[in-house]
């Protein structure tokens, strides 16, 4: 097989599994759609929520299942406005970049809300992502990150981060 055509076949199969993962209803100009993605792997530097942990540098390692619904309004005085409600859930891992200076881990799982909201005139963006982890010194944390962020005729009105050290 020629290699232009090895990778359409691999395109084309991909695109029907993403089409066969999610599954799609339409109705009076409205589209719902529910996609699942399972063991989706992801690493990431640890950032500002390292505070709650004990303040080392280090990578995150997220093994998550993600759901997705949404719904796009296609037609009527409503076209154009998409809501997404997005739900992330999993198990963690937080690792120091330095174990001889950090050599605690932490792992455990984390679920993270996310609702997008879009219409002609205003965007909303809320995001709740709630982190329980035991460390291999046997501590614990439990920490919750808060993002909000408003728009309205393309200027902010609304932003924030927060994060809140719980335990």
């Amino acid at each position: 097989m020629q290699p232009t055509r090895k990778l359409v076949a691999i395109l084309s199969l991909a695109v029907l599994l993403v089409i066969s993962a999610s599954t799609t209803l339409a109705a009076n100009n409205v589209i719902h759609t529910r996609t699942v993605m399972n063991n989706v792997h992801e690493e990431f530097p640890l950032l500002g929520e390292s505070e709650c942990i004990g303040g080392f540098p280090g990578t995150v390692t997220l093994i998550s299942t993600y759901i997705i619904d949404s719904t796009e309004f296609v037609d009527g005085p409503n076209a154009g406005t998409i809501h997404l409600n997005i739900d992330i859930q999993g198990a963690t891992e937080i690792v120091s970049v330095d174990p001889v200076a950090y050599p605690t881990t932490f792992s455990g799982t984390f679920r993270n809300k996310i609702h997008i909201n879009s219409n002609r005139k205003t965007f909303t963006f809320s995001n709740v992502t709630r982190v329980t982890v035991t460390g291999s010194d046997g501590s614990t944390a439990l920490f919750q990150i808060h993002g909000h962020t408003t728009e309205v005729n393309g200027e902010t009105k609304v932003a924030f981060d927060k994060l809140t050290c719980i335990k």
